[in-house]
C-alpha cells in the first residue's frame, strides 16, 4: 500500500503544479499503470488520493467531488476492460480512460454549473460535452508519456529492490 501513497502524492503534485500544461494526465496515468500492477483497492486509493492532492494544491472545492466521480468512473471502465500490464493494453487504457474522464467531468460541470455554466437544456448538454474535446485531443499522448514514466520508475525500483535483496542474501 506504500506504493499507492507514493503514487498518489507524486501524480497529485505533478497535476497540481502544472494544471494546464499536463491537465489530468498524471491522474489518468495512475489508472492506466495501476490497473496492471496494483491491487484494485490500492489503485482506487492512489487515484482518488492523487485527485485530493492535486486539488489541495490548486484549491479544494465542490468541483473536487466531480473530479473524484470522473476518476472513479474512468477506473470502473478500465476494470471492466480487464487491462493487463502490456503496452497494447495500456494504449487501450489511455484510449478508454481519457474520454470517460472528460465526459464524466463535462456532465458533472453541466449538472453543478461550477465552471462553464451552460444552460440546463439539450443544447447546453451537448455544448458541455463539446468543451471536453480540446482536452481529449492532447490527453492520449501525455497520458502515455506519463504512464511510461511511471512504468520506468516502478521497474527501476523493482530492479533496485531485487539487487538489494541479492546482496543481502549473498552475505
Amino acid at each position: 500500500m506504500w506504493i499507492a501513497w507514493i503514487v498518489a502524492l507524486l501524480a497529485g503534485a505533478i497535476a497540481g503544479w502544472f494544471p494546464h500544461a499536463v491537465g489530468a494526465a498524471p491522474l489518468l496515468a495512475v489508472l492506466i499503470w495501476g490497473t496492471g500492477v496494483l491491487r484494485p483497492r490500492a489503485v482506487l486509493f492512489a487515484a482518488l488520493g492523487a485527485v485530493l492532492v492535486r486539488d489541495a494544491i490548486v484549491g479544494l472545492g465542490m468541483f473536487t467531488l466531480v473530479r473524484l466521480a470522473a476518476v472513479a468512473g474512468a477506473l470502473a471502465l478500465l476494470w471492466a476492460a480487464r487491462l493487463r500490464p502490456t503496452w497494447p493494453s495500456r494504449a487501450i487504457g489511455a484510449a478508454l480512460s481519457a474520454p470517460a474522464y472528460y465526459v464524466i467531468l463535462s456532465i458533472g460541470d453541466w449538472l453543478t454549473q461550477m465552471c462553464a455554466q451552460q444552460p440546463r437544456t439539450l443544447a447546453g448538454f451537448t455544448e458541455a460535452l463539446s468543451t471536453a474535446w480540446p482536452y481529449l485531443q492532447r490527453s492520449w499522448f501525455v497520458d502515455m508519456a506519463i504512464t511510461i514514466a511511471f512504468v520506468g520508475v516502478y521497474t527501476l525500483g523493482a530492479i533496485a529492490v531485487g539487487a538489494q535483496s541479492r546482496l543481502v542474501d549473498s552475505r
